[in-house]
């Protein structure tokens, strides 16, 4: 699998590394002013991740909250 590109924001980047190692997929799909999509490993939930967001603080949480929330993360295996 190739090596994604970074996020031109820090802490939008910081929130997909995060995801990353909690088993999230990160897909670059550049369309528009979209950048990309992170997906659970099961595939339930998604989050759209923007080139230029509004504010990169919140969508970094909003990434993160997900993240936490799902519970098909590596962490909440047993």
């Amino acid at each position: 699998m190739p090596k994604r590109r970074r996020h031109p924001n820090k802490d939008v980047e910081a929130a997909l590394r995060a995801a990353e190692s909690a088993g999230w997929t990160v897909e670059e799909v550049h369309h528009g002013h979209r950048w990309g999509i992170v997906r659970c490993p099961a595939g339930e939930h998604a989050v759209v991740v923007w080139s230029t967001p509004r504010d990169p603080g919140t969508l970094g949480k909003r990434v993160r909250d997900q993240v936490a929330a799902c519970r098909h993360r590596k962490e909440a295996t047993p």
